[in-house]
C-alpha cells in the first residue's frame, strides 16, 4: 500500500474565493442610503459599476498593490 505524498485528508471548512462578484448588491446599508437620502434611480447605476469592481482581475491588482508599497526616495534639492 503506496499513498501519495501528503495526501493526509480533505480541507472542507475554507471559504469560496471572493471573486466575480457584485460588491454594490451585496452592501445593503449603501442601497438602503441611496434609496433613502439619495437619488433612487442612482441604485441601478452604482449597482451596474461595481459590477466590475468585484471582477477576479481587480482583487489580483489590489493583492499586487499591498505587496508592493510605495518607497520614498529621498533627495536635496
Amino acid at each position: 500500500m503506496t499513498l501519495e505524498p501528503f495526501a493526509t485528508h480533505e480541507v472542507f471548512n475554507q471559504t469560496p474565493p471572493f471573486v466575480d462578484v457584485n460588491l454594490a448588491a451585496l452592501d445593503k446599508p449603501l442601497l438602503g442610503a441611496l434609496e433613502a437620502f439619495g437619488d433612487a434611480g442612482a441604485a441601478p447605476s452604482a449597482i451596474a459599476q461595481a459590477a466590475g469592481l468585484g471582477a477576479a482581475e481587480n482583487f489580483e491588482l489590489a493583492r499586487l498593490a499591498n505587496e508592493n508599497p510605495p518607497k520614498l526616495k529621498v533627495f536635496n534639492a
